[in-house]
């Protein structure tokens, strides 16, 4: 916990004489540790809490993935998928051998796929999860550039 603290001041130390790239680079370094740190930090406090959540109906398991993936994203944080190392978010879904819903998986660059499945919650591993794909950047990109002359605009 200290040399985080240590590494993330020794990284806000701007000098007046940094050119652009450098303090950028500088900056974007402290924020990966900035949200290393709270993904290490808010782990187990999580893990402690959810214990004490009812996650017995498919209802219950519905509110507690919607609260959990709140509460990751605001700040910064996804799930780990432990079977694919891919940045997550927890779903529930109808489970075939059980009315009660089974926990899972969905990694976020693709959605579609389900990596890891349970009627328990599993113990979940954090990792930093800051950048977002906004999800109508390209279309908002393709109309300025076509605003600009640089092709048909699509409506």
């Amino acid at each position: 916990m200290e040399s985080d603290l240590v590494t993330l001041n020794e990284l806000l130390q701007i000098r007046a004489d940094q050119d652009f790239t450098s303090v950028v680079e500088q900056l974007r370094r402290a924020r990966e540790v900035f949200y290393e740190a709270v993904a290490s930090r808010f782990e187990e406090p999580l893990q402690k809490h959810l214990r004490s959540l009812a996650q017995d109906s498919y209802e219950e398991k519905k509110t507690l993935a919607r609260w959990i993936n709140g509460e990751l994203r605001n700040l910064g944080l996804a799930v780990k998928c432990p079977k694919t190392g891919l940045d997550s978010m927890l779903c529930v879904s109808r489970d075939r051998a059980t009315s009660t819903g089974a926990f899972r998986l969905r990694p976020f660059v693709d959605n579609t796929r389900r990596t890891v499945s349970s009627v328990e919650l599993f113990p979940m591993h954090l990792t930093p999860h800051f950048e977002r794909i906004e999800p109508f950047a390209d279309k908002w990109r393709s109309n300025l550039r076509d605003e600009d002359g640089q092709g048909e605009r699509s409506r």
